[in-house]
């Protein structure tokens, strides 16, 4: 949910969003739910408040949300990272329009890419770890996952909605019911 000029947690967690750049605006665009947020592929993304700890897991996570991409690119849709350590990232999603799939990271160096999200039609994503393996879902189905064992590193940066900071990759498209989990669903 939207009001002003930051978008609020839903969860009771009170993990709001602030407007960091931009004014990604709400629309219905189509969503089913009446709501998303419109990024515009150039300076529009979110952030959340920098400690806490339900955004920042170390033995699992999920990321789960619908997605509408406007046109081909790349794009972050969700970032965990600390952009001042050669951009490491606890974890991030990312769409990738030349190819039309997911990208998920665990690690900086753990990644997984696949799953098919086509431009310009809304689809859910959700990108899971759970400690012993890497999953990629769209619209409900396991599209691809693989091994990987180890706690996801943490750091004591924001959770970026709508593109990575350093460097920066905007996501030009709609995101609607962004969810993030401390564990792996």
């Amino acid at each position: 949910e939207v009001a002003g000029y930051v978008a609020e947690d839903s969860s009771g967690y009170g993990n709001d969003a602030g407007y960091g750049w931009g004014d990604p605006w709400v629309s219905t665009n189509g969503f089913p739910a009446n709501h998303a947020l419109l990024f515009d592929g150039v300076d529009d993304f979110l952030t959340t408040d920098m400690y806490r700890d339900r955004l920042a897991p170390t033995g699992g996570v999920t990321v789960a949300c619908w997605i509408q991409p406007f046109s081909t690119g790349e794009g972050v849709i969700l970032s965990k990272e600390d952009p001042w350590n050669d951009v490491a990232f606890s974890y991030y999603l990312a769409w990738y329009g030349t190819n039309n799939t997911l990208h998920f990271v665990i690690d900086s160096d753990n990644n997984l890419s696949g799953g098919s999200v086509p431009v310009g039609v809304w689809t859910h994503v959700a990108a899971v770890y759970d400690g012993a393996k890497m999953s990629i879902y769209t619209n409900g189905a396991l599209a691809v996952e693989k091994n990987h064992s180890g706690p996801i590193p943490t750091n004591d940066y924001e959770v970026t909605i709508g593109c990575t900071m350093f460097p920066q990759s905007h996501f030009f498209g709609a995101i609607a019911d962004l969810r993030v989990y401390d564990c792996g669903m």
